[in-house]
C-alpha cells in the first residue's frame, strides 16, 4: 500500500515538474516570438507607408496621427495569436478533446448530451465576441452600453451553463443507471469528464475576444503592408540623362479626395533648360500642384507631362528626383543641431568641407557663424528655436 502511494506521489511530482518546465519554456519562446512579430509588423507597415504617393495621405483616414495610432495599437494586438495566450488556448482545446473522448469511453450517452451543451457554450462565446467587435463606435456612449450588455450576457451564459450541464448529465446518468445500462462509476466518470471540458471552454472563452481583435488588427496591418503606391515602383523606369526641358500638354488634374473639383483643365506650359520661370497667381490656382507633378508626388489625370520629350511616367522616379532640388514653402527641421540637420541631407561620409559648402549654397553660413553656439546651435522641434528668416 505504501509503495503504491509513494509511486502515485512520485508520478504527480514528475508531472508537476514537467508541466512547470513546459509552461516556462513555452511562455519564454512564445513571448519572444510575439515581440519579434510586433516589431516586424511595425517595420513592414512603416516602410510601405514611406513609399506611398502623396494622394494616400490626403485621405482623412491616413493622417499622420491615425497611422501612428494604428502602428502603436494594432501591432501589439496581433501578439495574442502567438504569445502565452495561444498556449493557454491550445491547452484548453486539448483538454476539451480529451474530456470528450474519456466521456465517450465511459458513457457515450452522457458524452453526446454534454457535447450539445459545450457546443452551445462555444457558439455563444464566439457570437458575443464578434458582436462586440462589430459594433459601430460613432455613438461612443451607446456602443459602450451595448458592449456591456453583450459581455454581461456572455458571462451569465458561461457561468450558469456549467450548472445546467451538470443537472442534465446527472439526470441522464440516473436514468441509464436505473435502466442498468451503466454502473454508477462509469456514469460518474463520464459526467466529471464533460465537466472538465466545460471548465476548459470557460477558461479559453476569455481569450477569444482578443483573438477576434487580433484578426481585425492583422487585416488592417496587412492592408498597409501590401498596398501598392499609385505612382508605381520608384526604382523602375528609364534612367535617361536629364537636360531640363519641361512641357505640359493639355494637362488635367483632380485630387482624388475632390473628384468634382478640377484643379487644372487643359494646361499648356513650356519651360526650357536654363530659363527662370515664375508661377504667379492667387492661392489655390495650382502653382504648388505643378511642382508636385514635376516631382511626381501626383500623376496627371489627363494630358501629358514631358521632360526632354519623354513622358515623365516612363522615367525612373528615384533617378528623376536626384536631378531636382526642391525648396518647400515651409522649413522642415528636426530637433537637433544645425550641423545634424545639414548632415541629414548629405550622403555617405560627411566632411566639414561638405557641410560648409552646403551652408554657403544656402547663404546661411554668415548668420550661423554669428550665433553664440554657431553650427552646434539647437534648432528645436520643427525649427522652433530659429526665426522665420533664419
Amino acid at each position: 500500500m505504501m509503495n503504491r502511494c509513494a509511486r502515485a506521489i512520485g508520478i504527480f511530482l514528475g508531472i508537476g515538474a514537467g508541466s512547470w518546465l513546459s509552461i516556462f519554456l513555452s511562455n519564454v519562446f512564445l513571448g519572444h516570438a510575439s515581440e519579434n512579430l510586433t516589431m516586424r509588423f511595425r517595420v513592414a507597415a512603416f516602410r510601405n507607408i514611406l513609399y506611398q504617393d502623396a494622394g494616400y495621405f490626403d485621405n482623412p483616414a491616413h493622417t499622420a496621427g491615425k497611422l501612428i495610432t494604428r502602428l502603436a495599437s494594432d501591432a501589439p494586438n496581433v501578439k495574442a495569436v502567438v504569445d502565452s495566450r495561444l498556449f493557454q488556448v491550445i491547452q484548453s482545446v486539448a483538454a476539451i478533446v480529451i474530456s470528450i473522448i474519456i466521456a465517450f469511453v465511459y458513457a457515450w450517452e452522457i458524452a453526446l448530451l454534454g457535447m450539445l451543451f459545450l457546443f452551445l457554450l462555444a457558439i455563444s462565446t464566439i457570437f458575443m465576441a464578434y458582436k462586440v467587435m462589430a459594433m459601430n463606435m460613432t455613438n461612443q456612449k451607446k456602443a459602450e452600453m451595448k458592449k456591456c450588455l453583450y459581455e454581461s450576457t456572455n458571462n451569465a451564459i458561461s457561468q450558469t451553463n456549467e450548472f445546467f450541464l451538470y443537472g442534465a448529465c446527472f439526470a441522464l446518468g440516473v436514468a441509464i443507471i436505473y435502466r442498468g445500462q451503466k454502473d454508477t462509476s462509469d456514469a460518474f466518470q463520464g459526467i466529471m469528464a464533460i465537466g472538465l471540458g466545460a471548465v476548459a471552454i470557460m477558461e479559453s472563452s476569455s481569450y477569444f475576444p482578443e483573438f477576434v481583435k487580433a484578426n481585425s488588427s492583422a487585416r488592417l496591418l496587412f492592408s498597409m503592408i501590401f498596398r501598392k503606391s499609385e505612382i508605381g515602383d520608384s526604382s523602375v523606369g528609364e534612367k535617361a540623362e536629364i537636360c531640363g526641358n519641361i512641357l505640359f500638354e493639355k494637362v488635367k488634374f483632380t485630387y482624388s479626395q475632390k473628384p468634382n473639383q478640377p484643379v487644372m483643365v487643359d494646361l499648356n506650359l513650356t519651360a526650357l533648360r536654363g530659363q527662370t520661370v515664375a508661377l504667379v497667381g492667387p492661392s489655390g490656382c495650382g502653382k504648388s500642384t505643378i511642382i508636385s507633378m514635376l516631382e511626381r508626388f501626383y500623376d496627371v489625370t489627363g494630358g501629358t507631362l514631358r521632360i526632354d520629350g519623354k513622358d515623365i511616367r516612363t522615367l525612373c522616379l528615384d533617378h528623376l528626383r536626384t536631378q531636382m532640388a526642391l525648396v518647400g514653402q515651409e522649413p522642415r527641421l528636426f530637433a537637433g543641431t544645425i550641423r545634424e540637420n545639414v548632415m541629414f541631407g548629405l550622403r555617405g561620409k560627411v566632411t566639414e568641407d561638405q557641410i560648409n559648402k552646403a551652408l554657403d549654397l544656402a547663404n546661411a553660413r554668415l548668420f550661423i557663424g554669428n550665433l553664440p553656439s554657431g553650427i552646434e546651435t539647437e534648432v528645436g522641434e520643427k525649427g522652433t528655436q530659429m526665426s522665420g528668416g533664419q
